[in-house]
């Protein structure tokens, strides 16, 4: 029997990178994403074009609980709760990987912040629908620093 390929079996990853006040990278944390089943739904959606939908934009958060199917959102995002808009220099495809990026600015979020997990989300950027969360090795945000949030997706 043939196997019928399965939208959860793409696989990508986030990569959360810090920088120092001078520009130097301080850390790196990594970790393979789960697409939710939410995020599944509107994708098989925009395939037989019942929505125009896109990824729109990212968040961080604290919680190194396993990424699940069934997440709709961060389990601890960081605070102040603050969607990360992508912008259009943000999202590149290349062959079969889709990349999204943003920057988390060194004013951005309470600090010290230990981010365990990052969120993708499609539009509206305040109520936007998760597409997948990523739990990550920590890396910690301290006052000053900056963050390039990395997201890839293949086909």
């Amino acid at each position: 029997m043939h196997k019928i390929d399965r939208l959860g079996e793409l696989h990508g990853y986030a990569k959360v990178t810090v920088f120092d006040s001078y520009g130097r990278v301080k850390e790196i944390g990594k970790g393979y994403n789960t697409l939710t089943l939410e995020g599944r739904a509107i994708l098989g959606d925009m395939l037989i074009g019942l929505t125009s939908n896109s990824i729109s934009s990212m968040n961080v958060g604290t919680s190194d609980q396993p990424a699940s199917e069934n997440d709709v959102d961060l389990i601890q995002p960081a605070l102040p709760i603050e969607r990360i808009p992508i912008a259009d220099g943000g999202k590149i495809r290349t062959n079969l990987t889709l990349s999204f990026s943003v920057l988390v600015a060194s004013n951005m979020y309470n600090r010290p912040l230990t981010i365990r997990e990052v969120g993708v989300y499609f539009a509206p950027i305040a109520t936007g629908k998760m597409f997948a969360r990523a739990v990550i090795t920590p890396v910690t945000l301290d006052l000053n620093d900056a963050a390039r949030v990395d997201y890839e997706i293949q086909l």
